[in-house]
């Protein structure tokens, strides 16, 4: 089993990130949605003065593009990619067994399998010393 150290060196390794939701540790979904960065949403104030007159004034300021409940809850086939040198993209992913090829797809299994099978049973184990 690997441990925090080990498992941190594979994921900083990794030039493609595939999250999907259900994530329940905070402190990664906090990294993943400052991973992920911010932008820029104008804010906007309005206010009453003493002599009834209203004034409307605007501010920029930074938030998550997506922040750590909305990572967490990413719906079922719904994934964050992240690329070494892009942004992020939003995947809606479907099953393999809904593709155009999924009969190909299993018949091309099948066979992987019967020749694992075989391969395994022809091997020996190491003689015992």
């Amino acid at each position: 089993m690997w441990g925090e150290h080990e498992t941190s060196a594979i994921w900083d390794a990794a030039i493609v990130k595939l999250i999907l939701g259900g994530g329940s540790n905070a402190r990664d979904l906090e990294d993943l949605s400052k991973l992920i960065g911010q932008r820029e949403e104008r804010q906007y104030t309005e206010s009453v003065g003493a002599d009834g007159r209203r004034s409307r004034s605007s501010s920029l300021r930074d938030t998550p593009v997506m922040d750590t409940s909305r990572l967490r809850m990413l719906p079922f086939g719904t994934a964050v990619m992240m690329l070494r040198a892009a942004r992020p993209i939003v995947l809606s992913m479907t099953s393999w067994t809904q593709r155009p090829d999924a009969a190909e797809l299993r018949r091309s299994r099948g066979r992987l399998e019967k020749v694992i099978e075989r391969a395994s049973s022809t091997v020996q184990p190491p003689p015992v010393s």
